[in-house]
């Protein structure tokens, strides 16, 4: 196996940056998707109509939520990891041994 150099801090905290960037829109997504649909009244009495409504708008709003909760834990974790790398660097933590 061959030692492949590991990630650089500035990787993870510009990762980290990008993906941070991206919940945030993604969270001004969600909240819009959510006000749009609290605020549009269905035009319809048809309970199976109002039913596969409430459904599909529970669907994309969902959606949006499991991809801001995806890139905000993402941007997290780089964090995290430029941090710990900093610390190495500084001779605040330990480095792990790879055997």
């Amino acid at each position: 196996m061959t030692n492949s150099p590991g990630p650089k801090i500035w990787q993870c905290f510009a990762g980290g940056l990008v993906s941070g960037g991206l919940s945030l829109l993604l969270l001004q997504l969600t909240f819009a998707i959510a006000h749009r649909f609290a605020h549009q009244p269905l035009s319809t009495h048809n309970m199976t109509v109002v039913r596969i409504t409430i459904a599909l708008r529970t669907l994309v709003v969902g959606t949006s939520a499991l991809g801001l909760t995806v890139f905000g834990l993402v941007s997290l974790g780089l964090f995290g990891l430029g941090v710990q790398l900093l610390g190495q660097r500084w001779g605040l933590f330990p480095k792990a041994n790879p055997d």
